[in-house]
């Protein structure tokens, strides 16, 4: 715990968006960066503050956020797991975390698409065999992935509602002037954030495994990342030659039926009553 203090002492955090992954976190993250008030860790994944997977997951050290910043967010999805996370957390009252979750047919088959995309699976292993138990090991054991009620109450639990703001996915769509005021009443600050949310992660599949699957080695992303550090116009480059180059729509089927699967029918009728008393705490202040 004291490493993860003193990385967000160094990074200069005060904030964090921590997933659910595939929740539109990326969307989120970067309607707030159009805030004057807001500045966020780039790249946006991290990957620091979740040591339980850093032998899977490359990690990258931000620049320190600027102080003038009155909101300095970290944003990486697996932090949301991270149990060293939250009881650093804890104990450290400045602090507030944001949590988005989603409709959790919709989260497996996006998460089983990735987990195939950057081959830790194969592809014909249906997705309904990963959901029918607790097998797998860790980003493959979909019943930890998938559990966002009880990840919530744990939050909840250890950092009270004044410290957590609780979203769902599809309120930015749908309702972004209201999800505006809601952060703004959060974050105690004037955002002026635009009326749209921007739409990304829309290109999700590879039109060339092998070499989307070369591009992804941590060597190469270090490399690059380092580069766009220093060089801003590479990351609008990156995310040209992702969407246009490497990457094409995904369709999305929605077959998967989660009252087939108790646990995930349960795991989702949680997360959505912890959604319903976050909201009235914060809409009560």
């Amino acid at each position: 715990m004291k490493d993860l203090n003193q990385l967000i002492n160094k990074t200069n955090i005060n904030s964090f968006v921590l997933g659910f992954p595939k929740c539109a976190t990326t969307s989120l993250c970067q309607w707030l960066e159009s805030s004057k008030v807001i500045e966020v860790t780039g790249p946006k994944e991290t990957n620091l503050f979740a040591p339980e997977f850093a032998h899977r997951q490359p990690s990258f050290y931000p620049a320190p956020l600027s102080e003038s910043a009155l909101i300095r967010i970290e944003a990486s999805t697996l932090n949301v797991y991270s149990k060293l996370l939250l009881e650093t957390l804890a104990d450290r009252k400045e602090i507030k975390v944001v949590i988005l979750t989603r409709m959790l047919n919709e989260v497996a088959e996006s998460w089983h698409r990735q987990m195939f995309k950057a081959g830790f699976i194969t592809e014909n292993l249906e997705l309904e065999r990963f959901v029918a138990g607790d097998s797998g090991y860790e980003l493959e054991n979909y019943r930890l992935i998938l559990s966002h009620g009880s990840i919530i109450q744990n939050w909840l639990d250890r950092l009270g509602h004044d410290r957590v703001l609780i979203l769902n996915s599809y309120e930015l769509a749908e309702n972004p002037i209201e999800i505006a005021h809601l952060l703004e009443k959060f974050f105690g600050a004037q955002l002026d954030l635009p009326t749209t949310v921007p739409k990304t992660n829309t290109f999700s599949v590879p039109r060339n495994k092998k070499l989307y699957s070369f591009l992804r080695k941590p060597v190469i992303k270090s490399i690059w990342y380092i580069l766009e550090a220093k060089i801003k116009i590479l990351k609008r480059a990156r995310i040209l030659i992702r969407e246009k180059v490497l990457l094409k729509e995904a369709t999305k089927p929605n077959s998967f039926k989660i009252d087939k699967v108790d646990w995930l029918l349960s795991e989702e009728k949680l997360a959505n009553v912890y959604l319903s008393q976050n909201r009235e705490w914060w809409l009560n202040r």
